[in-house]
């Protein structure tokens, strides 16, 4: 269980996704809600690795049953971790403005999803670089891990990027950190 699972059914917005729209849907949101990613089936796999097993899995086996109900169970509870983020963050918003009219210096708790949030000046990367970048689900005990990737689109939103030999990803910026990769001083040509 979350360390916040008390309430949740509170926070869950009226307006949701799609499968939300049934009495079922809803009682599964809450479900989700208060679940782990670690709870959910193949909750062992990152969410590349699960799109990637689901690809890669034989028409025939009976393996991609598990990987496609796992997929779609995955992208449910992912889906509720949005919905209750977003609900989280217009609730600070609201408190902020709350608290700049009324003139009080009070310190609002940034979201942790929100790593992108987390550093300033934030460093962006061009069409084309090479960086290191940290994304959502990629801390551990020690704080940020970082995998190279090459960066291949990017707007005010989302970043496309990919590791070598393996799939695009698409990321919010808001959930990822990015540092250049510092070139060693060489002899100049």
């Amino acid at each position: 269980m979350t360390q916040d699972s008390e309430g949740i059914v509170e926070r869950l917005p009226g307006i949701a996704p799609g499968h939300w729209n049934t009495p079922d849907g809803l009682e599964m949101a809450q479900e989700y809600a208060g679940m782990d990613r670690a709870e959910l089936t193949k909750g062992d796999f990152s969410d590349f690795a699960l799109a990637n097993a689901v690809f890669m899995a034989s028409r025939g086996d009976l393996d991609l049953i598990v990987y496609q109900t796992a997929a779609k169970e995955r992208i449910r509870w992912l889906s509720t971790q949005l919905a209750l983020s977003t609900a989280h963050i217009e609730a600070q918003a609201v408190e902020l403005e709350r608290a700049k009219a009324e003139g009080e210096a009070r310190d609002i708790e940034i979201n942790p999803m929100l790593k992108g949030m987390r550093r300033s000046p934030k460093y962006y990367p061009a069409i084309g670089e090479t960086c290191r970048m940290s994304g959502p689900n990629c801390d551990d005990e020690n704080g940020y891990t970082w995998v190279e990737v090459n960066v291949l689109w990017t707007d005010d939103f989302f970043i496309v990027t990919r590791v070598s030999n393996c799939w695009p990803t698409v990321t919010k910026l808001e959930l990822a950190l990015f540092e250049a990769i510092l070139q060693p001083e060489g002899p100049k040509p």
